[in-house]
């Protein structure tokens, strides 16, 4: 889904910033992998001196080129793991990944997690709810989602992905449910400001209405050895 504007990503990133703070912000390269067209970029664009954008199909590498024209931006029309295989990962970078781990086998989600792992770095994933109940029925009404596929977020809980994580050297830090209203609903009212700051505070009662978070949210770093 193509949109024009970060309004839903703010919105999303300062839920986030709600639990977290803005600590996140000091990395010096933001990472997102398996970008689409974008519709999370807005603000790492916008808060990273240095965004790495990386999208394997060339329809929607395409689109972040036209989108984030910008010095500090890099689109990298691959697979993350084709992009790392002969380079480093930046010091101080951090992953992004939004709609991402449910698309993902248990073998990819263990590179990816090991590859962010030994490079010490963090990462943010959001991911649809799996405790919410208005997803079942999503696929059946948005020809953009195929059943069997989008199905694979109930897997995606946080005690399953914390496990996964682990295996790979990586710890969550914290976990919360984010967009307690209809991301549709949401993306309307953001569209008039009066009501960007009353949505934002309202998220706050997150830990009464955890079954009604659209996504969930889990912020990753390397464990620590003792």
């Amino acid at each position: 889904m193509l949109f024009k504007d970060g309004k839903f990503a703010d919105f999303i990133f300062a839920s986030i910033e709600q639990v977290v703070g803005k600590d996140y912000k000091k990395h010096a390269v933001a990472i997102e992998v398996g970008a689409g067209m974008g519709r999370f970029s807005f603000t790492l664009v916008n808060n990273f001196k240095k965004v790495i954008l990386i999208e394997p199909a060339k329809a929607f590498a395409k689109v972040l080129k036209q989108q984030f024209n910008k010095k500090h931006v890099l689109v990298a029309k691959t697979t993350v793991e084709n992009y790392f295989a002969k380079r480093k990962v930046p010091k101080n970078s951090i992953f992004f990944g939004f709609h991402l781990l449910h698309h993902l086998t248990k073998a990819q989600r263990k590179k990816l997690f090991s590859l962010i792992s030994n490079s010490k770095s963090s990462a943010i994933f959001v991911d649809p709810n799996p405790w919410n109940p208005l997803l079942l029925v999503q696929p059946f009404f948005n020809r953009d989602m195929a059943f069997k596929q989008e199905m694979q977020y109930l897997k995606i809980t946080k005690a399953n992905l914390a496990k996964e994580l682990s295996l790979c050297g990586l710890e969550v830090k914290n976990h919360e449910t984010l967009c307690l209203l209809p991301p549709f609903l949401t993306k309307r009212l953001l569209s008039n400001k009066s009501w960007q700051n009353e949505l934002i505070a309202f998220e706050k009662v997150r830990k009464f209405l955890p079954f009604l978070g659209s996504y969930h949210f889990f912020y990753c770093r390397p464990i620590e050895k003792a």
